[in-house]
């Protein structure tokens, strides 16, 4: 294996190829969740799988560790009268443990981002420090037999939970049942549950507020989930307050779909006024 050096933030899930009607491009919770955390200042490293096609140069030198494979997994979204449909073209190999690099696995955080089961829950068992952060969209999906993407259940979701210092989902990703929800608020140590445009709500030692998002110009809400994730793992790391926290991660993702892709990650300045902004707020 490649020697790594050493790294804040590792996260583990496949990057994607998203097709999209003027071709295909980079995608995925891994992709834009390292970036973010890159942008903030933490040296990052993505666990993956998949072939040399990754466009990786688009990752602005993050090092990516690659489980090789003939397959990179492939997503296609289709606009309907019903809404967007999507569907699973292919699918890169399971991620296991023994593709972390052996000085990637004491980071200050661990994020587990799968996309499509691609990632064993039982991984964590292998962590001894660091923050745990789950963002688990990739557990609660599925395909059918024409390859549809579709929900299904999470089997581990007790064990992950209790094992999780933080756990961010979408509305969303359970289908907007306020019963998984709550299932997941006494399971979870904080819990983060966002709702695209409108903000998000934390729930947290007993406690629940909501972060009512800014208005921006929307362009493309693509990886704005991932970027609120990242941004709020880093903050939570730095402060421990999960309300300081969800308010900069809503801004900066807020921010975020005002711009197409990967280009929705935050730069600096954005970065800079966003968390003064916050800190003038509390």
């Amino acid at each position: 294996m490649t020697n790594f050096e050493p790294v804040d933030y590792v996260v583990l899930g496949h990057l994607t190829r998203d097709i999209t009607p003027t071709g295909w491009k980079l995608g995925g919770t891994a992709a834009y969740s390292a970036l973010t955390a890159a942008r903030l200042g933490f040296k990052v490293g993505i666990v993956t799988a998949g072939n040399f096609s990754l466009p990786i140069q688009e990752l602005e030198g993050i090092p990516v560790s690659l489980a090789l494979d003939e397959k990179s997994s492939t997503f296609e979204n289709i606009q309907t009268e019903h809404g967007r449909i999507q569907f699973l073209h292919q699918k890169a190999p399971e991620i296991h443990f023994e593709s972390i690099p052996e000085s990637w696995k004491s980071p200050a955080i661990i994020h587990l981002g799968p996309i499509m089961q691609e990632v064993p829950i039982n991984i964590l068992d292998h962590f001894t420090k660091g923050l745990i952060c789950l963002t688990p969209q990739g557990w609660l999906r599925t395909i059918d037999q024409n390859h549809q993407v579709v929900p299904c259940a999470w089997e581990e979701d007790e064990q992950a939970l209790h094992q999780a210092e933080v756990t961010i989902l979408s509305n969303e990703d359970v289908r907007y049942n306020e019963d998984i929800v709550k299932r997941y608020v006494n399971l979870a140590k904080v819990l983060v549950v966002t709702e695209g445009f409108a903000g998000s709500r934390v729930y947290f030692n007993g406690s629940y507020e909501y972060f009512h998002a800014p208005e921006q110009p929307q362009v493309d809400p693509t990886g704005a989930g991932d970027i609120f994730s990242a941004c709020f793992f880093c903050k939570y790391l730095q402060c421990g307050d999960p309300w300081i926290s969800a308010a900069f991660a809503t801004a900066i993702a807020a921010r975020s779909v005002t711009r197409e892709g990967l280009m929705g990650v935050p730069d600096a300045e954005e970065i800079e006024i966003y968390d003064i902004k916050v800190g003038k707020d509390i």
